[in-house]
């Protein structure tokens, strides 16, 4: 195993850190197998950026802003699932924004 950093954390945990994915997932297998019970492995995992959405019209709701972006924007190749609508907010000149979650590939 290609185990590059071991340090102990002040809350009494463990952070492991390797070069790969492949890596990661031998070291948690191999842990499960010796430390079933009593050890709980947690791989950290990258949140997806949010987009901020300027001057969207009002009447479009949260929920169906994705079907809004995939049929005016056909040439981008985008895919169901892609764009999430989080929330909406209006500024003090009453633009309405919206925040969404994308990809990294989509952003």
């Amino acid at each position: 195993m290609g185990i590059n950093t071991f340090k102990t954390l002040n809350s009494g945990r463990v952070l492991i850190e390797t070069n790969s994915k492949e890596e990661i997932k031998a070291l948690e297998e191999e842990i499960q197998a010796k430390c079933g019970g009593d050890l709980e492995i947690n791989i950290h995992t990258l949140r997806k950026p949010r987009l901020i959405l300027l001057n969207v019209p009002e009447d479009i709701p949260t929920t169906n802003i994705e079907d809004s972006i995939l049929m005016q924007n056909p040439d981008l190749k985008l895919r169901n699932g892609e764009i999430v609508a989080k929330f909406s907010y209006v500024r003090k000149k009453m633009n309405c924004n919206l925040a969404v979650e994308v990809g990294a590939d989509t952003k």
